[in-house]
């Protein structure tokens, strides 16, 4: 068991990739779009901020010969991400020779018509954000998004060729632009509306943001008897191998699904001083048992 349970994990960051290759005849056909691709090279691309976005948007382009022609930021982090990537770093838009093509990786407070109006009123802006409208920079002749579905961190390099890039624009022509640039970094471009989009970031957030959440738990509640995160690592690789493989109402098992009362109590009794907690085990359980996916 251990023996196989180890290549099953160590396998796990390539399993879903394998079973998502691209087939030969799909592979042909990118060749056939290989001088859309070539034509995406001349891109002028300005990228506007410097956190975790704006970060892996620079360092994938560069290393898909799409090198962007400047940072827009007035933070320090800027500094440092023009310092990193050798590009110009600005302070205002008007700064900029030329670009056809303003990506805004900034938090989605930010993304506002008045912020819009620093750039001239033909400037193609287009933001990042999942849970933001394509509306965001309010009626304009050129408003577009590109979202690529994945939580992304400076420190940590990621994978473009399999994270779906969800795109959208006001004007057919500029779709067709981000269609082409998507394609130099990622195998998976979909066109999708603010609604699709708005839902798919919903349920980004389930899988993404709060099961890390629970990882944090899980951590503390071991840490408390002196046992060590790693114990839970096969537990967490297998959970979402399966997940992956047959489907996550397939892959449910433990005392919630099986109405084991008294299992869970003694959690219940554990949990006793962290009332949150508690309510949070009580939530999950009866939706479980409910089958309630809303």
């Amino acid at each position: 068991m251990s023996k196989l349970h180890c290549e099953r994990s160590h396998l796990f960051l390539k399993t879903y990739t394998y079973k998502t290759k691209l087939p030969q005849p799909i592979n042909r056909v990118s060749y056939i779009f290989a001088p859309m691709q070539n034509k995406s090279k001349n891109l002028r691309i300005g990228i506007v901020g410097s956190g975790n976005m704006a970060t892996r948007l620079t360092k994938v382009f560069i290393d898909n010969g799409q090198k962007p022609v400047c940072i827009l930021s007035n933070s320090v982090s800027g500094s440092k991400l023009s310092e990193t990537f050798f590009l110009p770093l600005i302070s205002l838009p008007e700064e900029a020779s030329k670009v056809d093509l303003w990506l805004v990786c900034l938090r989605d407070e930010l993304l506002t018509p008045e912020f819009a109006s620093r750039f001239s009123e033909d400037a193609f802006l287009c933001h990042t954000a999942g849970s933001v409208g394509l509306d965001a920079f309010g009626h304009r002749k050129r408003n577009g998004v590109f979202y690529p579905l994945q939580t992304l961190s400076k420190e940590r390099e990621v994978n473009f060729r399999h994270i779906p890039i969800c795109i959208e624009a006001s004007v057919e022509s500029d779709l067709e632009i981000l269609e082409t640039l998507a394609k130099t970094i990622s195998e998976d471009v979909r066109r999708m509306d603010s609604e699709q989009r708005l839902a798919a970031h919903l349920a980004a957030v389930f899988v993404s943001n709060f099961v890390n959440h629970f990882y944090k738990i899980g951590k503390e509640l071991l840490s408390e008897k002196n046992l060590d995160f790693g114990l839970l690592k096969p537990l967490i690789l297998e959970t979402a191998l399966k997940a992956l493989e047959i489907s996550p109402e397939n892959a449910q098992t433990g005392p919630a699904l099986r109405n084991e009362r008294k299992v869970m109590e003694k959690h219940l009794e554990l949990l006793k001083n962290k009332t949150q907690l508690a309510e949070i085990y009580n939530i999950i359980s009866k939706s479980i048992q409910d089958g309630n996916h809303g």
